[in-house]
């Protein structure tokens, strides 16, 4: 009678860490991997959620290979139910894992190669991060194994018995170790609905009893989480290495005695020579010598590298072959990449008897003398004493990022302290979030809260992994603005959102009408609204694809320093954007503009107007910011941060105060006849109103 054992194989997840960043970097692809990346990863690590590692280069030692990066769908969020998670990311690292490995399902399905998932951290979901990695990883009992190729198809036809799925005495194992049973066949079991776990080992059993002829076996059975995405049963059969027949009584069965000398560590470039000597009491019959990476692939002839196993020949420098004693000589030149290498030199007498000498060679790049680069992201400009200040920026080396320090000095030479309000004579590096050490590139991020009015210097250290520093300071200027008011709408409401809110604390809400304009939509690391394509005089007018926000103070230029701050993107060389009032309203008006891909900010009271055109034509389809500065004398225009131009008047123009909404996309009072709406296409991702 046969003995079925349900083995289920379990499939993981993690995340990465990440540093904080502003509105307009995060996005759904904050932080995310790139399919082809290859790390180490232990087998420990498997059962973590997150995951840190950093990428290695494929060509050296990898447990790890990244076979596919998906998103969320939209209906779901990382507060989603949890078999809903598993369902939608199975399905996805199981197309991309069948994609890159190759070969059939069965085929796949008898290796011991198989796929591990991780999610993003909760820092980078903070920032709006929905891709989920997709890892190829095999198994040796509580260890991962060596990737032995990072090309596509990974999986070879046949399937070489080092990576053929087996179990020992730990679980899954490749077939070139110790094994009780090898995988040789896997059946689909049938329905869409999970018919519980008595019925699955039930079926899994009966299933792998008539496929498999050993009187015991053992299966792996998908289970009620992986059953949307694999209901793929493999059965085992009893399978043993059978040991070698022993020799004849009179046979050698002495190995030769042998030597190896060489270098353990040299600078690339060096030229590498092992040397030895060999002896067997009948006959020496050849000496050869292999070299093998980290990554598994062997030295070629013609000095290339490649998977298979592969001798070279040595020189005999002494004596002869077929012969009790020899000396030889192995040069492998000067030429060899910088790496890890086992040497290997095998002694093989006239009766096949032989002995492997196995030694370390490690080639070290040349001294690093390089310091890393710094690139401060933020803050850009000045900033004001009722904003957060967030300092952030990357650091990048030739090698290895290994440390970042951060310092806050005022005017007086004091350095803010770790509560992020005291300042002292003290020197002090800030507990600064540092995400990607020990990679070419590290990001920072220190949230350092509000500080007061004043001169400032923002210091930024990097260190390398061989002890180079640069420090790059930058000065800020901190403006007293503790009597600012603004209204923001930061325009990253879920999809199907009907209210454009505002996160300025002043309730001054707008209303969307999903049939026109689209919410959560996610573009190049940014979540805004999107408005489709209308032709600026298509019949019918439509309304409905105008946010209107009911008349408020707030929304007029009534104070001495009023701003207008946006980010948008469009392809179209038309539209108005936003604005209050229209150009017979009483009270005068205001709006952004873009006729013919050239946005203006017109400014219009009841002493007269001003108005500043941008020189570039911002219609190519990629995200600007845009910030339009009204006193009652002046406009100035800046895009992404660059100086426009200025408008200036004579006179005070006074304010602007009118009724009207404010309108986001296009204006009312209009029928696309006698009097066009001038509708916008496009996407914007926040406005900002700001009076000083």
């Amino acid at each position: 009678m046969r003995t079925p054992a349900l083995m289920v194989l379990a499939l993981l997840t993690a995340m990465l860490a990440v540093v904080g960043v502003s509105p307009a970097e995060a996005g759904s692809g904050y932080q995310q991997p790139r399919v082809g990346q290859c790390r180490v990863l232990s087998y420990s690590q498997l059962g973590s959620r997150s995951n840190s590692s950093r990428p290695v280069s494929c060509a050296a030692t990898r447990t790890a290979q990244t076979v596919g990066v998906g998103r969320l769908p939209k209906k779901l969020s990382w507060s989603s139910p949890s078999a809903k998670l598993r369902a939608a990311i199975g399905k996805s690292c199981t197309a991309t894992f069948a994609a890159k490995v190759g070969q059939s399902t069965i085929a796949r399905l008898l290796s011991d190669y198989t796929w591990v998932s991780f999610q993003p951290t909760k820092s980078q979901r903070r920032h709006g991060a929905r891709w989920f990695r997709c890892d190829v990883v095999m198994a040796r009992g509580r260890s991962l194994v060596a990737l032995p190729r990072s090309a596509s198809p990974i999986l070879l036809s046949p399937t070489p018995i080092g990576e053929q799925l087996c179990l020992g005495a730990s679980g899954r194992t490749t077939c070139d170790q110790t094994h009780a049973y090898k995988a040789t066949t896997a059946f689909a079991l049938s329905g869409k609905k999970w018919p519980g776990s008595a019925k699955v080992r039930l079926r899994a059993s009966a299933g792998c009893d008539v496929r498999v002829g050993t009187p015991t076996f053992r299966y792996f059975a998908p289970t009620e989480a992986s059953w949307s995405y694999n209901r793929w049963v493999v059965c085992f059969a009893e399978h043993t290495i059978s040991p070698p027949p022993p020799p004849p009584p009179d046979a050698d069965t002495t190995a030769p005695t042998a030597t190896m000398a060489g270098p353990t560590t040299v600078p690339a470039g060096s030229a590498v020579t092992f040397s030895g000597d060999a002896d067997d009491e009948v006959a020496v019959a050849e000496v050869t010598g292999s070299l093998q990476t980290t990554a598994g692939d062997y030295l070629q002839d013609d000095g290339s590298f490649a998977a298979t196993p592969h001798q070279l020949p040595v020189t005999v420098t002494g004596g002869a072959l077929s012969s009790g004693h020899l000396t030889w000589e192995w040069d492998l030149g000067s030429a060899l990449p910088i790496g890890e290498y086992a040497v290997t030199v095998t002694t093989t007498d006239t009766s096949a008897n032989h002995t492997e000498l196995v030694a370390s060679l490690t080639v070290d790049a040349l001294p690093d003398t390089t310091a890393p680069s710094i690139e401060l992201v933020s803050p850009r400009s000045d900033v004001g004493s009722s904003d957060q200040l967030l300092i952030s920026g990357s650091a990048t080396d030739d090698v290895a990022v290994t440390g970042v320090e951060l310092q806050f000095r005022n005017g007086a030479g004091q350095y803010l302290q770790d509560d992020l309000t005291t300042f002292s004579a003290t020197v002090n590096d800030l507990p600064v979030t540092a995400i990607g050490l020990d990679t070419v590139t590290a990001q920072f991020d220190l949230d350092a809260g509000h500080q007061p009015k004043g001169n400032y210097t923002i210091r930024v250290t990097a260190i390398d992994a061989a002890g180079n520093r640069k420090v790059y300071n930058q000065s800020v200027s901190i403006a007293d603005t503790s009597n600012v008011q603004r209204v923001i709408y930061e325009m990253n409401e879920p999809a199907d959102s009907t209210v454009m809110l505002d996160s300025g604390g002043n309730n001054l809400n707008g209303t969307i009408n999903q049939l026109q304009i689209d919410t959560g939509v996610e573009y190049n690391g940014a979540i805004g609204y999107t408005w489709t394509y209308k032709h600026p005089e298509a019949h019918p007018a439509e309304p409905e694809r105008i946010i209107q926000v009911p008349d408020n103070v707030l929304l007029d230029n009534i104070t001495n320093t009023f701003t207008i701050e946006m980010r948008y993107r469009t392809s179209h060389s038309f539209g108005n954007i936003a604005q209050k009032g229209q150009s017979t309203t009483t009270g005068g008006q205001w709006k952004i503009q873009a006729p013919g891909g050239y946005p203006s900010c017109l400014f219009k009271s009841a002493l007269g107007q001003m108005a500043v055109k941008s020189t570039l034509d911002l219609s190519d389809n990629e995200w600007h910011t845009l910030r339009c500065i009204r006193t009652p004398t002046s406009v100035r225009m800046y895009v992404d941060d660059v100086y426009q131009g200025i408008k200036n008047s004579p006179v005070d123009l006074g304010p602007i105060n009118n009724n009207y909404p404010l309108t986001v996309g296009g204006k009312i009072n209009c029928d696309q006849v006698l009097i066009t709406c001038d509708y916008f296409t496009g996407q914007i991702d926040y406005l900002k109103l700001t009076h000083e």
